[in-house]
Formats: C-alpha cells, sequence, structure tokens
C-alpha cells in the first residue's frame, strides 16, 4: 500500500509543477514593457484614452438622503452646519448673488414628452437616483 501511495504522489507532482508552470506563465503574459512615460500622463498636453463609446455607459448613482429633523451632517471641529432652505424636492445648483442671497436651482420640471427611445432610459436612471418624484 505504502508503494501505492508513493506512485500516486509522483504521478500529481508533474500535474502540479505544469499547473504552477502555467500560472506564472499567464501573470508574465500580462506584464506590459510599453506601460509609456508617466511623464507624459501630466502637464499641460497629457496623452488620454482613445474614447469609448457604449450603448448604456455604466453608471453608478449615489441614492440622495436628507437629514432628519433633528440631524445635521458631521463637521470638522469649530466649523458648523445649517439648513438654508427647507422643503426642496431635488436643489442640484446653487448661486450666490453678491448681495448674500442664494439661488436654488431645482431638477424636476414639468413631464416632457418622450420622442426618443433614450428619452425612457434617461427618465429611468433619474427615477432611480430619485430625481423624478
Amino acid at each position: 500500500m505504502v508503494h501505492a501511495l508513493k506512485i500516486a504522489r509522483s504521478a500529481k507532482l508533474p500535474r502540479l509543477a505544469a499547473l504552477l508552470v502555467a500560472v506564472a506563465g499567464l501573470a508574465l503574459a500580462g506584464c506590459d514593457d510599453h506601460a509609456g512615460d508617466p511623464k507624459v500622463q501630466i502637464g499641460a498636453n497629457p496623452v488620454l484614452p482613445p474614447l469609448q463609446q457604449y450603448l448604456m455607459p455604466p453608471m453608478r448613482i449615489a441614492k440622495a438622503e436628507g437629514w432628519g429633523s433633528d440631524e445635521t451632517p458631521t463637521t470638522a471641529q469649530g466649523l458648523q452646519v445649517h439648513a438654508l432652505a427647507t422643503g426642496l424636492e431635488h436643489p442640484r445648483s446653487l448661486y450666490v448673488l453678491p448681495n448674500g442671497d442664494v439661488l436654488v436651482v431645482e431638477s424636476n420640471g414639468p413631464k416632457a414628452p418622450i420622442d426618443r427611445p433614450k428619452d425612457i432610459i434617461t427618465g429611468w436612471v433619474q427615477w432611480f437616483a430619485g430625481a423624478k418624484a
């Protein structure tokens, strides 16, 4: 029986060695000597990757969460946060006038007609992000 175990182990070692050589070969194949000079990737004229077109671009949309009635965001020591306005549904852009007044643009407007298939996808993405109340 001991002789049979030695034969079984000796048969597995060449397979294991071949597997390790294959994995090492794949790892080395991923290495690239033509990665480029990092100095050409910064400055006034960096080398940019080519433009990629997607039928449906990859998107990660953050879920919007409001403050609670007595909650405020955490700030650094010495700073404070106060709500300037409440009851806004979807504020997106702020503009401060020279006299200190703050203008707010809300993203929700009247329902637009659906003219293209793209409008359906746009509406779905906006709904998912919470922009279509």
